[in-house]
């Protein structure tokens, strides 16, 4: 494990309290980023320089430990990027994807919930991903009516082509036809 960097404190020697007047009011600046971090008219990606490009490559690097089976770490990296940039819906899909692998499907279906929610282009394939996540969530939920919706709306929105989906959709169909009919008698 590497050695802590030892962050400096306000306290002197032995535990003397610093001398000299307290820290300065922070300055209109700092309430004007403050302000504009709580109304979401900033981020804290933007705030702190953090480009395009490294975002990228933190995906890249999130998608590799995904790969690897290390879903912890890649859902602490998703975790982290949804702080630096809360309205990237790929961000809160990534957060599902991981949550789902490790079994933690509460967190799962509310990331997925998330990233539903932010996609309002129909022809984003992430809302897709998104659907079928949810989907998928619901079926380990035992909630088939709402999988039923969630895998439909996955199909609707881009999954025609996805054999998977397809087969899903109607095992999933039938088996709520199924369940309704033995409800009926």
């Amino acid at each position: 494990m590497p050695a802590r960097t030892k962050l400096p404190s306000r306290k002197t020697g032995d535990g003397d309290p610093p001398s000299g007047p307290p820290p300065s009011d922070p300055g209109p600046d700092a309430r004007d980023v403050l302000l504009g971090l709580l109304k979401g008219e900033l981020t804290f990606g933007a705030w702190l320089g953090v480009s395009a490009d490294d975002l990228r490559k933190l995906v890249e690097l999130a998608d590799g430990k995904m790969a690897m089976g290390r879903h912890h770490e890649a859902r602490r990296i998703f975790e982290g990027l949804t702080a630096l940039e809360p309205e990237v819906a790929g961000f809160h899909l990534g957060v599902g994807i991981a949550c789902e692998a490790e079994g933690d499907v509460d967190h799962a279906f509310d990331a997925y919930t998330r990233a539903i929610h932010l996609l309002s282009d129909d022809e984003d394939p992430s809302l897709c991903a998104a659907y079928m996540g949810r989907g998928g969530v619901r079926i380990r939920r035992g909630d088939d009516a709402g999988a039923l919706v969630d895998l439909a709306l996955a199909r609707e929105h881009g999954g025609d082509a996805d054999p998977t989906l397809r087969d899903l959709l109607a095992g999933m169909t039938a088996r709520c036809a199924e369940r309704f009919a033995k409800e009926a008698d």
